[in-house]
């Protein structure tokens, strides 16, 4: 079952290699989110942009859709931090 399948909100498609994260959020000292691989994680997530627009979804629809077909998952965890 795998965890984090947004990671950690980088998946959502909406943050920006300026964003900001405040005091006590624990991305802060994540490794996928510290300085040049962040950046980098960004950019090859806005490159999933144009894929998901192409088959109508968006780059969350994609990442669990592209979860959910691997061998094994059945039900990765997706939590939702605001509505």
């Amino acid at each position: 079952m795998p965890y984090s399948g947004l990671a950690q909100g980088l998946l959502t498609g909406t943050l920006s290699p300026d964003t900001k994260f405040v005091e006590g959020d624990e991305r802060r000292t994540t490794v996928l989110f510290q300085p040049g691989t962040y950046e980098r994680a960004v950019n090859a997530v806005d490159m999933l942009k144009p894929i998901a627009a192409r088959y109508g979804k968006t780059v969350p629809q994609l990442a669990i859709q592209w979860l959910t077909s691997r061998p094994g998952v059945s039900s990765p965890l997706v939590g939702a931090r605001t509505l």
